[in-house]
C-alpha cells in the first residue's frame, strides 16, 4: 500500500491510498462513539435510549468527526490541536466518554481494547 505525504495545517500527514481500510476504521470509530453514547444514556437512567439530549450529542459528535479537517489522519478529539466543537458540546461529549469509557470493558471488551490500542498509536 503506497503512502503519500501531505502538509495540512502545518502538520505532515501520511495518507495511505487504501480507502477501504480507512472507511472501515471510520465506521468502527463511529460505532464505538455511538455505543459509548448509548451506554452513558442508559446508565444515567434516561427514559429512552438514546434520549433526545443524548441523541443530539451523538449526532453532533458524528457530524463533527465526519467534517474533521484532518480527514483520514484524524487524531482523537481530546488530543487535537484544533477544536471544531463548541465548548458546551465538547464538555457534553467529554462527560459521555468519562462515564462510558470505564464501563466499555464490561459491556464491549473487544471494542474497548481496540479503542485503547488505537489511542496509543
Amino acid at each position: 500500500m503506497a503512502r503519500i505525504m501531505v502538509l495540512r495545517n502545518n502538520c505532515l500527514l501520511h495518507r495511505s491510498e487504501g480507502g477501504a481500510k480507512i472507511r472501515e476504521m471510520k465506521q468502527n470509530e463511529d460505532m464505538v462513539f455511538t455505543t459509548m453514547g448509548n451506554l452513558s444514556c442508559r446508565g444515567q437512567k434516561h427514559n429512552s435510549v438514546p434520549c433526545s439530549r443524548c441523541r443530539e450529542i451523538l449526532d453532533y459528535g458524528l457530524e463533527r468527526t465526519a467534517s474533521c479537517p484532518f480527514g483520514e489522519q484524524k487524531p482523537f478529539c481530546s488530543s487535537c490541536t484544533i477544536h471544531s466543537c463548541s465548548p458546551e458540546m465538547r464538555e457534553a461529549v467529554r462527560s459521555v466518554m468519562q462515564y462510558a469509557g470505564p464501563r466499555m470493558m464490561l459491556h464491549h471488551p473487544i471494542a474497548a481494547v481496540m479503542h485503547m490500542l488505537r489511542k496509543k498509536r
